[in-house]
């Protein structure tokens, strides 16, 4: 384990030390938040609630998912790619530890960094800019502490498992960008699930993907509380475990013969 630990502390002092363009993500947040929040006041002009969202709901909404966002935001798969490319994974499959491991430990390293000096600075400075509401309850401020955790675990797994694909592809920047996209709508970030067809939204609520934004958002807001609380942490949980060990199964697969580009 202090192998892995010591992976942690190196990811995080290397971002650190380019930490400027942390800033400027910061304002780049900030912006995402302001353009979403324009855009669903338009929305909202006549109309005082859409299914069970108010404008309120839908900025704080808007506002804690892409500071969320900015914490467990990473470009694990593009770092998978680039290992591959330049021949730097042969040399990594050479040391004494467990390659995904050893990626999981930068990758959590590197959002440690990013919520002490991306989401943290960019929450505060939201909070004056915008009307964004406190958890509705102790319970909900902890269950949605406890789901975002999850949704960053989620997260790291479908990130590795779209880099492992660099090793049979070799180039998957059509790909990571794809996934880039399509996460933002699949896991809830840009619209509510409650406000698409109910077909789609019930599908999509039983994906991996909704643990991402979705459920931790709705804990946030208080649309789940109580026993519901539990239920969306085990099913996050359940995700993230069944996530890890495909993720596995697919690295393992994929490492049988590996052609290394570059080195």
């Amino acid at each position: 384990m202090g192998k892995y630990l010591e992976y942690f502390r190196i990811s995080f002092l290397n971002i650190f030390a380019y930490r400027a363009r942390y800033y400027v993500g910061i304002i780049t947040y900030l912006i995402y938040i302001a353009i979403y929040y324009y855009i669903w006041k338009a929305i909202y002009a006549n109309a005082a609630q859409i299914d069970s969202f108010s404008l309120a709901d839908m900025t704080t909404y808007v506002a804690i998912g892409w500071i969320s966002r900015s914490f467990f935001f990473n470009n694990l798969d593009r770092d998978m790619e680039q290992k591959v490319v330049d021949g730097s994974l042969s040399m990594d499959l050479l040391k004494p530890v467990d390659f995904q491991g050893m990626i999981y430990a930068k990758a959590f390293g590197e959002s440690l960094f990013r919520f002490a000096l991306f989401a943290l600075p960019t929450g505060v400075v939201a909070a004056f800019l915008f009307p964004i509401a406190a958890p509705v309850s102790i319970a909900g401020a902890l269950g949605f502490l406890a789901s975002t955790l999850l949704a960053a675990v989620i997260y790291v797994n479908i990130n590795f498992m779209v880099g492992t694909l660099a090793i049979p592809l070799k180039n998957i920047e059509g790909i990571v960008h794809a996934k880039q996209s399509i996460l933002l709508f699949l896991s809830g970030l840009l619209i509510p699930f409650a406000m698409l067809p109910e077909g789609i939204a019930a599908l999509l609520k039983v994906l991996p993907f909704a643990g991402i934004s979705y459920v931790p958002l709705n804990i946030y807001l208080g649309k789940v509380s109580g026993t519901e609380i539990a239920v969306a942490l085990s099913g996050q949980a359940a995700w993230a475990v069944a996530l890890l060990v495909a993720s596995r199964v697919m690295w393992n697969h994929y490492t049988r013969r590996i052609v290394i580009q570059g080195g």
